[in-house]
């Protein structure tokens, strides 16, 4: 890979220093002068994740646009942190086939646990659910979830328990839920409520179910979940008015009696495992 240029290693600093119109100027002439796999990259990564500033001031969107100039510095060069930033752009372009063709490409140049664990979302999101069980259960260990966490991705136990229910392997999904919570014994109620639903641990769910109130803002299907729970375990019960609960009386009560508008609103819950940010500029 060719050393930085001049005026990319000014614009750096220019964006360190808060001045981001000084920082596309230098970018945008960059390009002009030493057109290169670091100079369209630079410029591209600053679109996505700046916006493009107007002659009047205003900022707006430029992430298609920045895309392009990421596309385009691939033409000049090999370099795995514009293949993860392209892959991240058509990632949040919601193109995940091609985010992971591009992951799966950076991943050959440099191993890293954030790209393997990208490529394994997007594995998920394409429903290939065993061979992105297969790369979570590898990031099950105490260097990979702390780089992964880290880096705001989520904590690969969690995503390997998904994992094995879509496959319908209940006792696995079971096995890596009470794992996670062995080590992490307050983190995620959200995720451990949903998953230990799904598996039928409607106890162990419950076990949890004030201190997940607390915590999160209890949509309608969390709240279908709940009633469920407490109907399979009627020992454990709690009144909308001591739950203080943000719904009407009468959702409460059609979660209680009626089964298919209870159903219904369990069935609104979908997860989608959430890929780290990987844009890189190159430096």
């Amino acid at each position: 890979m060719e050393n930085l240029p001049e005026m990319d290693f000014l614009a750096m600093l220019e964006l360190q220093n808060g001045n981001e119109p000084s920082a596309q100027k230098l970018l945008r002439d960059s390009i002009k002068n030493n057109p290169s796999c670091i100079s369209f990259n630079n410029l591209g990564v600053y679109y996505t994740q700046y916006g493009m500033i107007q002659k009047n001031g205003t900022i707006r969107s430029a992430k298609r646009i920045g895309l392009r100039y990421l596309i385009k510095a691939a033409e000049f060069g090999v370099d795995w942190r514009n293949y993860v930033s392209i892959a991240t752009a058509l990632f949040d372009e919601n193109a995940v086939a091609d985010a992971y063709q591009w992951f799966s490409k950076a991943y050959e140049l440099s191993t890293d646990i954030c790209i393997l664990y990208n490529i394994g979302v997007c594995l998920f999101r394409l429903g290939d659910y065993q061979r992105a069980a297969e790369i979570f259960e590898s990031l099950c260990d105490d260097i990979s979830v702390s780089c992964i966490m880290e880096a705001n991705g989520q904590n690969p136990y969690l995503i390997l328990a998904y994992c094995q229910y879509k496959l319908n392997m209940v006792q696995n999904c079971i096995d890596s839920i009470r794992k996670f919570r062995e080590i992490w014994i307050v983190d995620d109620r959200f995720d451990t409520f949903c998953l230990r639903f799904l598996c039928g641990l409607f106890g162990e769910a419950l076990s949890e179910c004030r201190e997940l109130l607390d915590e999160w803002y209890p949509t309608t299907y969390i709240l279908a979940m709940i009633v469920e729970c407490m109907i399979q375990v009627p020992s454990f019960t709690f009144t909308l008015v001591e739950a203080e609960l943000p719904i009407t009386k009468h959702t409460w009560h059609l979660l209680w009696t009626n089964k298919v508008f209870r159903k219904k609103k369990i069935d609104e819950y979908t997860y989608i495992p959430p890929a780290i940010c990987m844009y890189h500029f190159i430096k």
